[in-house]
C-alpha cells in the first residue's frame, strides 16, 4: 500500500485505519470473487471486507 495513495476510515473500535482507496478495493474485490467462483462454483459469499 502506497503510504502517499493510502486511504483513512474511521474504524469500529473507535481509531482511524488505513484502506485501499475505492478503485484499488473494486478491483481487489472482483479479482478475488473471480477465484472463489473458479474454483468453487457453488460458493455463497455472505461477507466481503
Amino acid at each position: 500500500m502506497d503510504i502517499a495513495k493510502r486511504k483513512t476510515k474511521w474504524g469500529r473500535w473507535g481509531q482511524y485505519k488505513y484502506v485501499y482507496p475505492d478503485d484499488q478495493q473494486r478491483a481487489l474485490r472482483e479479482f478475488i470473487t473471480e477465484r472463489i467462483f473458479e474454483y468453487f462454483p457453488q460458493a455463497k459469499i455472505d461477507y466481503f471486507t
